[in-house]
């Protein structure tokens, strides 16, 4: 396969052996998302082989209060734990919110008290997408896709997440998808096209558990699980 440097998907994105300076995805008719995801999970997985309604919820998700719970200050929440509150929220949005082919980002609701996050360099605001099934109960997998170089919402919004074959995968197999974001900074440190920490620019542990970056991750993903663990009680 000729491929340039991009992600690539089997119906969308720049030709296959030229560069695409815009999105850095190219169409070279072949569906490295599912290609990923199947690996990972034995080869077991459903490929799209038609258009997939994505009839999920696509979230947008401040990363603070995904990262930090705690922090989410709600004065309705009462007796319930954050995790049910927005677990009952998805089933509700379920039933309210009729998504459609054209996906739009619903907010989940509560906002962290933590407006910035420091030198992490993650965004503000993230994705995750919510299959059908696994917003009615179904125990679901979480899989964590991450955008590269010049890919962020920073730069070209939710391309990523909506053109790279991800979510289609997702909904035929209920896997949950965790799409952060991370944000280019030109001052100390300095990571002008907004990618992940692969060099150490903002901690000397980026590649292993006790980095700055993967800590921040792992703490999405638990929030995700308790979410689901909600989802079914």
């Amino acid at each position: 396969m000729r491929a340039t440097h991009g992600f690539i998907t089997d119906n969308f994105g720049g030709l296959c052996e030229f560069p695409d300076l815009k999105y850095f995805i190219n169409n070279c008719s072949f569906n490295l998302a599912y290609d990923v995801l199947n690996h990972i999970f034995d080869g077991n997985l459903t490929k799209p082989t038609k258009p997939v309604p994505l009839t999920g919820q696509f979230v947008a998700i401040e990363q603070p209060a995904l990262m930090n719970p705690e922090s989410i200050n709600r004065t309705d929440l009462k007796n319930t734990s954050i995790f049910s509150y927005w677990a009952n929220w998805l089933k509700t949005s379920t039933t309210t919110h009729k998504p459609s082919f054209q996906l739009r980002a619903f907010k989940l609701p509560g906002s962290s008290e933590i407006s910035s996050i420091g030198a992490s360099g993650f965004d503000k605001v993230g994705y995750v997408y919510y299959p059908t099934n696994c917003t009615k109960g179904k125990k679901c997998p979480i899989h964590v896709a991450l955008h590269g170089c010049l890919q962020g919402k920073w730069r070209i919004g939710d391309v990523f997440v909506k053109k790279t074959g991800y979510l289609e995968v997702a909904e035929l197999n209920n896997i949950i998808i965790l799409f952060p974001q991370i944000v280019a900074t030109h001052t100390d440190p300095s990571n002008r096209d907004g990618c992940w920490d692969w060099w150490g620019y903002g901690s000397p542990n980026y590649a292993n558990k006790l980095g700055t970056q993967m800590a921040g991750v792992k703490k999405m993903i638990d929030s995700l699980r308790a979410i689901n663990a909600a989802l079914d009680a």
